[in-house]
């Protein structure tokens, strides 16, 4: 009589499973639909503000929503000088990053800042191996150059000299310095975080972040007209704060509990697809095939990374079974 019991919930177990997977899948092509976001709203607001009161208002705003979220979770605690010290050093990463996105998205698109994000993967694993020790597979490895080859075929396009030449504008040039202090942002983030709450943490990270944007861009802040700025402005900053820093984290959270790491950053590799069909959307004209080539390519390192991490972890699973 036990029997049939045991083999029933096994079965559910395996459902529940499969269908937490799901769910992990789903968040995480939210996730970097809304990351993708970013590039075209950046695009459009950056030009009315200096970019360091821009990501000023922007980290002050996030600020505070993740301190109501704290709060109502009954987590909120000072950090100590020493937990002080760990999240202005991140909280500065994830600042200069920002500031990097909007001054380099002054000279340069949202596609090309796109495909630049999805250089970061790769970046974020020479990183991890110096500060972690973490290492990848060789396919894994494979994975990140061919979509590194993806992203340089969408930003150059035709332009065969340039690609020969890794010839960059001024606004890729920033934006690819934002990039290494991004990936730099979560092996620092595994490095420093210690027993605290994560949603603690990263509440201390964006009080860190802009108490460091308001000594280094107080300048900017107080030269800023901020009356005359217009409203739509205003909305496309509290959306960045909200949606692409409050949701995405939770999305994230969502997911690294339920998928392998290397199948949680194979999703990178999709944004510079979203970047492109989102501008086409709102009308800003449609990309060349070239474009559209290393759009694919990026796609198919992405599937190639997630075949390649449900195998590693099959064959992990298969041995300890034995």
């Amino acid at each position: 009589m036990n029997q049939p019991i045991t083999g029933a919930v096994g079965k559910n177990s395996g459902a529940d499973k499969a269908a937490g997977n799901l769910r992990a899948h789903l968040a995480m092509l939210l996730f970097i639909l809304v990351i993708s976001t970013t590039f075209p709203v950046g695009e459009a607001i950056s030009p009315a503000l200096d970019p360091r009161a821009l990501t000023f208002l922007r980290f002050l705003l996030a600020t505070f929503v993740f301190a109501g979220i704290v709060a109502a979770r009954g987590e909120w605690r000072m950090p100590s000088p020493a937990q002080a010290a760990k999240a202005t050093w991140v909280g500065s990463l994830l600042a200069f990053y920002f500031v990097a996105m909007f001054e380099g998205l002054r000279y340069t698109t949202a596609i090309n800042t796109g495909a630049l994000f999805a250089l970061v993967p790769a970046m974020t694993a020479a990183i991890a191996w110096i500060l972690l020790r973490q290492t990848m597979t060789r396919l894994q490895l494979v994975c990140l150059a061919i979509a590194g080859c993806g992203a340089l075929v969408v930003l150059y396009g035709d332009n065969i000299a340039a690609l020969l030449n890794l010839s960059l504008g001024y606004g890729e040039r920033m934006f690819l310095i934002g990039c290494v202090a991004f990936a730099a942002y979560s092996p620092f983030v595994r490095k420093l975080h210690g027993a605290e709450p994560l949603m603690l943490f990263t509440l201390w990270v964006l009080m860190g972040g802009s108490a460091a944007l308001f000594v280094f861009g107080l300048p900017a802040i107080l030269a800023a007209d901020w009356t005359a700025v217009p409203w739509k402005i205003y909305g496309g900053i509290a959306y960045l704060a909200v949606f692409p820093t409050a949701l995405t984290f939770y999305l994230a959270k969502f997911a690294t509990v339920r998928l392998p790491s290397g199948q949680v950053m194979a999703y990178t590799y999709l944004l510079p697809a979203f970047v492109v069909l989102e501008k086409m959307a709102v009308g800003d004209g449609t990309p060349g095939l070239t474009v559209f080539a290393g759009v694919a390519i990026t796609a198919l390192a992405t599937f190639i990374l997630q075949w390649s991490t449900r195998q590693v972890r099959d064959q992990r699973l298969s041995s300890v079974a034995k």
